[in-house]
């Protein structure tokens, strides 16, 4: 209080508060403690823009003993004292008490004869604040500054307009409620109030988008089933969404809505299976030596009846069982991916991404991707590895404030620097393919031209080989980065090819990169199957392995419930491709590759 030139005095029987000549705050000494006067109810009005129901002021109630808050949206200030009557009403029936006191400003509109009216007809103590003192009225003026910093933060989060912010405000106060409160012992002011602790996993991000049902009294027989909707809040009366219908932009209620939560923060976890290959049953017959050790007639075999890590068929038994085992709790594999699975979880979808043994699991809530774990649990040995940060020698990192995940390699480049100055030019081909086809789309042509010599490397080869890796060494922290963007995903790609560059079979070489959210998700540097006669050609085969990726790619985000609407873009340099992929009929030029032209014809 000092740093804000405030002075605390403390007398035998009061206290006081002062800044200079004004006096803030009194309170009475009861035993070693000095109480500042408490009032049951209190209220302000805070105005604002006109909602889109016509409400241009927030009344705002706190009750002192629970820190309920109540909102009311009022057209005009002569709506205050009904208001008031009503909350009153409200609250003596809720909590079985009489009101007693009620403290607000000395605004008129609640100074007046109707106000007044209804304070003294109930026998409530009217109880004004002085002018330009704010802090004797701080319980309700500290609430409502949490409430609309609550929904202005809501609203900023999911770029709500602005003409909704009553439904934010309700919105902010409906949480409230429901958030545990240090002045009652943790306990929420709905519990408090209602004796029942509060459910709270019907919660979902204010403004997200979802579908809401049509019951079948208010359609055709072959109207959609549902409509799009932007969730705003929670009904007062009804256990239903409060929700504006997108294509009409009026507010409605509904209890069946199924949301969209994707583009909330939510997290990465991993999970490893220990022995996994022990755990699926052999189908095949399969017999070993009696280890050593164990005492057993001679001529005696020992039948397996589990798999065994070195058995061929050991790998492919695991993953049969535990695909059973996803499917068994609600995931189903991607179409574009088998190792990629689905699931609805409590606050959205969950992903699971499956690399042998190894889990990365993604949903919107901790409790959805520990819920994965937990119904794994009764089957298999899980080891929890917390929030994913190193998966398969990528470095996962996330950035809730800006929504940004990145992902790098440069410990794994660290790692294949120190290694490879021994190994062989195989391995280091190697370890340099998994680092391009991971985060490091810039080195794709260098290491594709770099692995065509691997059955007889040259001191060049090797040379040029170190040269990358130092490069990459020294530019180890380029890390791709995938920026948030809820449903507004849209893919696009880029096609590209040299002509004839390779001077020993003179095939050229495609390029292909695709992007979404921010960074590519598809790059790939292939050598031509075929030799073209002209760049046109070159082109026209580049075209047609990036409509092949750009068909893949579509597909897996269908997969992941975020399917393109729209036809997706692909920028091609070369007009002479182009011509041709927009060309219907036949074509003396393309009649020999007739079969790559048509499929792109077919992609546009």
């Amino acid at each position: 209080m000092a740093a804000r030139g405030m002075v605390v005095e403390l007398g035998e029987s009061t206290s006081k508060v002062s800044r200079g000549e004004q006096v803030v705050m009194e309170a009475l000494k009861v035993g070693n403690v000095y109480k500042i006067d408490a009032v049951p109810y209190a209220a302000m009005m805070v105005d604002n823009s006109p909602h889109q129901s016509g409400a241009g002021y927030v009344l705002v109630f706190v009750d002192n003993f629970s820190r309920h808050v109540a909102a009311y949206f009022i057209k005009k200030k002569s709506e205050v004292p009904q208001r008031f009557a009503d909350y009153k009403a409200l609250m003596e029936t809720r909590t079985g008490a009489r009101m007693k006191k009620v403290r607000t400003g000395n605004e008129t509109e609640f100074v007046n004869k109707a106000f007044n009216g209804i304070c003294t007809k109930s026998g409530v103590v009217h109880q004004l604040t002085v002018p330009y003192s704010p802090q004797q009225n701080g319980l309700v003026e500290r609430i409502n500054r949490t409430v609309v910093e609550k929904a202005r933060a809501m609203m900023h989060y999911k770029k709500v307009e602005c003409k909704w912010w009553a439904k934010a405000v309700n919105t902010a106060a409906y949480l409230v409620n429901r958030s545990p409160n240090a002045v009652r012992t943790n306990k929420t002011p709905h519990e408090v109030v209602f004796g029942e602790v509060p459910r709270l996993n019907h919660l979902c991000v204010f403004g997200s988008l979802g579908f809401a049902h049509i019951e079948a009294a208010s359609r055709n027989k072959m109207d959609s089933k549902a409509y799009k909707c932007m969730v705003v809040g929670y009904a007062d009366a009804a256990k239903a969404y409060r929700v504006v219908d997108i294509s009409t932009g009026k507010a409605k209620h509904s209890r069946s809505i199924v949301v969209d939560e994707r583009d909330v923060d939510g997290i990465y976890a991993e999970f490893d299976v220990d022995t996994a290959f022990l755990y699926a049953p052999l189908k095949e017959a399969v017999y070993i030596a009696v280890p050593d050790g164990v005492d057993a007639p001679e001529s005696t075999v020992l039948k397996l009846r589990k798999s065994l890590y070195g058995l061929r068929q050991a790998s492919r038994e695991w993953n049969n069982m535990f695909d059973s085992a996803l499917k068994d709790i609600g995931f189903s594999p991607a179409t574009a991916d088998p190792c990629v699975y689905i699931a609805r979880g409590e606050r959205g979808f969950v992903y699971l991404c499956l690399y042998v043994d190894d889990l990365l699991v993604g949903a919107s809530t901790v409790a959805d991707a520990d819920a994965v774990r937990q119904r794994l649990l009764p089957k298999f040995r899980l080891k929890d590895l917390g929030i994913a940060r190193f998966v398969l020698g990528v470095e996962v990192s996330k950035q809730h404030e800006r929504r940004l995940v990145t992902m790098k390699q440069s410990r794994y480049i660290g790692d294949v620097r120190f290694e490879m100055k021994t190994k062989p030019y195989r391995s280091l081909i190697g370890c340099l393919l998994y680092i391009s086809a991971c985060t490091r789309p810039d080195m794709s042509y260098a290491v594709g031209s770099l692995s065509r010599y691997v059955e007889n490397p040259g001191r060049a080869h090797w040379k040029a080989a170190i040269h990358v890796l130092r490069y990459l060494y020294h530019t180890r922290d380029l890390a791709l980065r995938f920026k948030g963007q809820g449903d507004k995903i849209k893919l696009r790609a880029y096609c590209d090819s040299d002509w004839a560059a390779n001077r020993d079979d003179r095939r050229s070489v495609s390029g292909v990169v695709g992007f979404a959210a921010g960074d590519p998700i598809i790059f790939k540097s292939r050598t031509q199957s075929t030799v073209a006669l002209s760049t046109s050609e070159a082109e026209m085969v580049a075209a047609s392995l990036a409509s092949q990726e750009i068909k893949w790619a579509r597909q897996l985000l269908k997969d992941m419930m975020i399917e393109q609407q729209d036809a997706t873009v692909l920028m091609c340099d070369n007009q002479g491709a182009v011509a041709m992929a927009n060309h219907v009929g036949p074509s003396q030029r393309a009649k020999h590759m007739d079969t790559g032209a048509r499929f792109v014809q077919e992609a546009v």
